[in-house]
């Protein structure tokens, strides 16, 4: 439709400036299609939803609805036939008078829009009112729905509470019949333990006398037995400290000989290490005697005398040296067998002391 709309513009346009009407083009793509859809339905959506319509909105339309547009395929059948179909010979004046105004084309189009607009504007309000009915009729339900529960819940706490009522009362009827049955045991209880009360202590007085008896008898039994008991314990005592005084004589005169016998093993003991000693020292005293005389000997011979002239050229010297200028003296490097006097390990010979002989 409005593809159509936009081809008539387009044809009046062209019949009034005298030109030729443009023959159809291609049709447009889906996505071209699809867009213009989409930009319709958001201007339909801007309009303001009511009657009246301004006349910047109406020239706005007429502006948009005027611009050219893609016109959609014909069929050949139709394209053969307007082009094989003669021309009306009419002159330039009919043609100038059937041609359509300006004012023509815009009374259309707000005709058009203003019945466009009327039943969009029905449709909302039914729909609305639609949704109206709907929401009124999902709170009826919900209302329904809370009062049927109220009713419920009321039916099953007054249940609830008739048969609370009835537990409570057959719960009390239970205990009394309980507690008039336990006092009637109580009583028949207390009886019957005032018979075996008595029955008991009967007994018990019996009993406690023959243990009175028993207790007499069993305690001059005891006296008896504890003093032969005591006859016989003194007399096993008596054996037994016989017998531990002479093993005791007998073990102290053991002890005296076995003392004896040690100290003499020292004393023999004792008199052969001194003698061993005084042998070994006698054998030493000889010895370094004749170490003496040897060492004297060796101290005097040429051997001695060239081993401590070494030994005495090895030590540094007392003083350092001193330069005889304010010069350094050059440096040579060593070679790796050569050592240079400071560098030598101080080497200390242990020396015995001189004997007096």
């Amino acid at each position: 439709m409005k593809n159509e709309r936009r081809r008539r513009c387009l044809n009046l346009k062209t019949l009034q400036n005298g030109s030729k009407p443009q023959a159809s083009k291609k049709p447009p793509t889906p996505a071209t299609s699809a867009s213009s859809t989409k930009s319709h339905t958001k201007r339909s959506q801007i309009l303001p939803p009511t009657g009246k319509v301004n006349s910047i909105d109406q020239k706005n339309v007429v502006k948009r609805n005027t611009t050219p547009a893609t016109i959609p395929k014909r069929s050949s059948a139709s394209i053969r036939g307007q082009g094989f179909e003669p021309r009306a010979a009419t002159s330039g004046k009919e043609r100038s008078t059937s041609k359509p105004t300006v004012s023509m084309v815009l009374s259309n189009n707000s005709e058009s829009y203003n019945m466009w607009l009327q039943r969009h504007l029905e449709k909302e309000r039914q729909k609305k009112l639609e949704e109206k009915e709907k929401q009124k009729e999902e709170e009826e339900r919900k209302k329904e729905q809370m009062e049927n529960a109220e009713r419920a819940f009321r039916q099953w706490q007054e249940e609830n509470q008739r048969r609370f009522l009835s537990q409570k009362q057959r719960r009390e009827r239970e205990e009394r019949e309980s507690a008039d049955k336990k006092e009637q045991e109580k009583l028949e209880r207390r009886r019957n333990a005032e018979k075996t009360f008595e029955t008991w202590k009967k007994r018990q007085e019996e009993k406690l006398r023959e243990e009175r008896i028993r207790r007499r008898q069993e305690e001059r039994h005891r006296v008896h037995s504890a003093q032969e008991e005591k006859r016989r314990q003194k007399a096993e005592n008596q054996k037994v400290y016989q017998k531990w005084v002479e093993q005791s004589l007998q073990r102290q005169r053991e002890i005296r000989q076995m003392n004896l016998e040690r100290e003499l093993a020292l004393r023999k003991q004792e008199d052969e290490e001194k003698a061993f000693k005084e042998g070994l020292a006698s054998e030493a005293y000889h010895l370094w005697l004749e170490m003496k005389k040897k060492e004297k000997a060796f101290s005097e011979s040429l051997a001695y005398k060239i081993l401590d002239f070494e030994h005495e050229s090895k030590k540094r010297w007392p003083t350092p040296w001193i330069p005889t200028g304010n010069t350094v003296p050059r440096r040579f490097v060593g070679t790796g067998n050569r050592r240079r006097t400071l560098e030598k390990p101080l080497s200390i010979v242990q020396q015995r002391a001189k004997s007096v002989y």
